[in-house]
């Protein structure tokens, strides 16, 4: 694939709130003439998870068909070719459309297009314009540089620069007006990458349209499942973390506009885990934390049920996973490796499964080493995932000798970050 091939922004769009719209099923064909044979899996995202719906190998001509389910989904998916790059694609509704690869001489120099589909165009075709407008300014500037004002190439670039301030500026205006979801996720991208509503723009005057988009117009339930989420909230989070102020108000604002409650445990979720990398803990309580179903870091933590014992966890790992889950199955094979480290810290290693299939969940257990782990077959509504408010997996909790709660991960490695 080419230099920025590895992450393609060519997005399927469908819905984060998919069965009230009435959608049916999606059909996606691939058809990659270069990747023949290639084993692929193709996921979708919610928030830091990756939900895998197909995987196996396109055929001899390079095809698949990948089918999204009965309700259809709103968001992003992501092709995956594993060493040889991945495909995110949007996803909205749109029953049936075709991913093609329109020119390569190999896998490495891959380009792909769309048919039938308005939302992964409207992606491309506005990022190519991005491209063309950021890629004539810089000459320009440049060509000012070099010249002086009163001459002919200075004045000649000065007008040009002026035309394409005007074009760039319509370009964002259709871009805030446009309905469709793919919209919404160029706003994410242009947050991200740090661009304004204006081809020039001070970095003051950038930074303060980047706040009023988080606080005000970006919505966080298409920042979930557009594979954004752990990207964006991070650089959100990190750039308050000089103003301890700034970092207590702004996620209290925004999650007072939400008003999903599982939306709001899993930012909650995910500020906690921000907080925690930034030993900023204690600043949790102010941001309204304490009215969600889930333990505080500082704050006691809740009881445990673990099969017919009741327990007030202390010195604990507990590790919440889904066998049906990659990025659950990674951190299982991490705790299994490191499993004599914890316990000879004395911390006794604790996993609890959101199950609901016994014989997965007996396959699962077999490789799993410590004494401790337990399922009630009842999925994200059993117990001790309401109690300790996950909504999301893999989530690790640690615990202190005291019962209090020091940390809430979604990766084992974080544990050993400063």
């Amino acid at each position: 694939m080419k230099k920025n091939a590895k992450r393609l922004l060519y997005l399927i769009t469908a819905g984060w709130f998919a069965a009230s719209l009435g959608i049916s099923g999606q059909t996606i064909h691939i058809s990659f003439p270069t990747y023949a044979g290639k084993e692929y899996a193709f996921y979708l995202w919610q928030g830091l998870k990756k939900d895998t719906v197909s995987s196996g190998a396109l055929n001899k001509k390079g095809e698949t068909q990948i089918e999204i389910g009965e309700n259809g989904f709103r968001g992003v998916g992501t092709l995956d070719f594993g060493k040889s790059g991945a495909l995110d694609v949007i996803i909205n509704g749109e029953k049936e459309f075709s991913i093609v690869n329109i020119s390569a001489t190999d896998d490495r120099q891959a380009e792909f297009g769309y048919e039938n589909s308005p939302e992964n165009r409207f992606v491309v075709e506005r990022a190519k314009q991005q491209t063309d407008i950021f890629g004539k300014n810089n000459v320009l500037a440049y060509i000012q540089q070099i010249y002086k004002p009163d001459e002919p190439f200075y004045q000649a670039a000065r007008t040009e620069r002026s035309r394409l301030e005007n074009q760039y500026s319509r370009l964002q205006e259709q871009l805030h007006a446009s309905p469709l979801y793919a919209a919404r996720l160029c706003e994410i991208f242009d947050y991200l990458n740090h661009r304004g509503s204006k081809l020039t723009m001070s970095d003051s005057e950038i930074q303060q349209e980047r706040k009023n988009f988080v606080l005000n117009r970006l919505d966080f339930g298409v920042l979930y499942v557009s594979g954004q989420w752990e990207k964006t909230t991070a650089e959100w989070i990190g750039s308050l973390t000089g103003n301890d102020s700034l970092l207590v108000a702004e996620p209290r604002q925004v999650l007072e506009r939400i008003s999903d409650r599982d939306l709001k445990i899993n930012l909650t979720n995910r500020i906690m885990q921000l907080f925690a990398k930034y030993a900023k803990e204690n600043l949790l309580p102010q941001i309204g934390v304490e009215n969600l179903l889930m333990p505080v870091l500082g704050q006691p933590a809740p009881e445990l049920i673990l099969g017919d014992e009741t327990w007030q966890p202390k010195n604990a790992l507990i590790l919440f996973y889904d066998s049906d889950c990659g990025n659950c199955r990674n951190e299982l094979n991490q705790l299994i490796e490191k499993c004599n480290l914890f316990e000879s810290n004395n911390l006794r290693v604790i996993s609890i499964a959101a199950d609901t299939d016994k014989n997965l969940f007996a396959e699962t257990a077999q490789a799993i080493v410590w004494k401790d782990n337990y399922c009630d077959f009842k999925g994200f509504d059993g117990k001790n995932f309401v109690n300790y408010g996950v909504v999301g997996t893999p989530t690790i909790i640690l615990i202190d000798k005291d019962g209090i709660v020091r940390g809430r991960y979604a990766q084992i490695k974080e544990l050993f970050k400063n």
